[in-house]
């Protein structure tokens, strides 16, 4: 995991959990998923940005909705932005800008 200056924000179901690391010190904020296998806690991936930059809180807010894992960026442009993620492939499907 990146070195991080402040502690981590954490999501979670009975089958998912989510690990936002917003302020790292080594590049943009990432989230780490892990996902339960019969029981057994199994790291998925690491989600990122599509060219999120330094400082934008990447992973300071996170959500489940069914396989779609949801990473706020209050920082990234104007308004801060929302990242959809598809669970179990951790495919990037797009950003949604919120409005000032």
């Amino acid at each position: 995991m990146a070195a991080a200056s402040l502690e981590p924000v954490i999501s979670a179901d009975a089958q998912a959990i989510a690990v936002g690391m917003p302020h790292t010190t080594d590049g943009p904020g990432r989230v780490f998923t892990f996902s339960n296998s019969a029981g057994t806690w199994v790291e998925g991936g690491t989600l990122q940005g599509n060219g999120t930059p330094l400082f934008d809180g990447f992973g300071l807010a996170l959500a489940f909705d069914g396989g779609d894992t949801f990473v706020g960026a209050p920082s990234d442009g104007i308004g801060g932005a929302v990242y959809a993620f598809g669970v179990a492939d951790a495919i990037f499907a797009g950003t949604f800008d919120t409005p000032p």
